[in-house]
């Protein structure tokens, strides 16, 4: 993997950092997605997600100094500090519907139980396949698609559908990425 300068940072100052391009490059690059254990690919794909969420409720408020959306987003006392928080505000903020709502909220699911779980679990497990199975962020085709490929392909294209709310739309377009 694409390694950082190294320099001293808290824990919680890491946590915020953003990936620079080198390994945003690193992790589009073939292969390494399929490299990666499932609990991997689902805690880096929903913090990637939720990521797109706060870079878009960021966008929507008045411009703030570093320490202002530190306050937001980082630390116990922050009320935007999880992904469920900065959901709820951005559908709150009328910035989807409640389709997307549900499939961000699968989508935390499914990565809380990677993350918390002490029992080995993987995309097969039978609740989260089943989970995987109710995501609706994806384009199957003729291609049969595992829970792991459904996970990956809605967190992406969500992702990305939140990320261009940042970018504005013809008055004339039906176009909407979410919902």
């Amino acid at each position: 993997m694409v390694s950082r300068q190294t320099k001293s940072i808290s824990l919680s100052a890491l946590i915020r950092e953003h990936p620079t391009i080198a390994e945003i490059l690193w992790m589009s690059a073939p292969g390494v997605r399929e490299s990666l254990d499932d609990r991997s690919v689902a805690i880096l794909e929903a913090a990637q997600l939720e990521r797109s969420l706060e870079s878009i409720i960021t966008h929507r408020l008045i411009k703030l100094d570093d320490s202002e959306k530190k306050e937001l987003f980082a630390g116990d006392s922050a009320p935007l500090a999880t992904f469920s928080a900065k959901t709820k505000i951005a559908y709150a903020l009328g910035m989807f519907g409640k389709n997307t709502k549900k499939e961000l909220d699968r989508i935390r699911g499914i990565r809380n139980a990677f993350a918390h779980s002490s029992k080995p679990l993987n995309f097969s497990t039978k609740q989260i396949e089943t989970e995987c199975n109710n995501l609706t962020r994806t384009f199957v085709g003729n291609t049969p698609m595992t829970s792991r490929d459904k996970y990956i392909q809605s967190a992406s294209n969500l992702s990305a559908s939140l990320l261009s709310l940042k970018y504005p739309r013809s008055e004339d377009s039906d176009f909407d990425p979410l919902d």
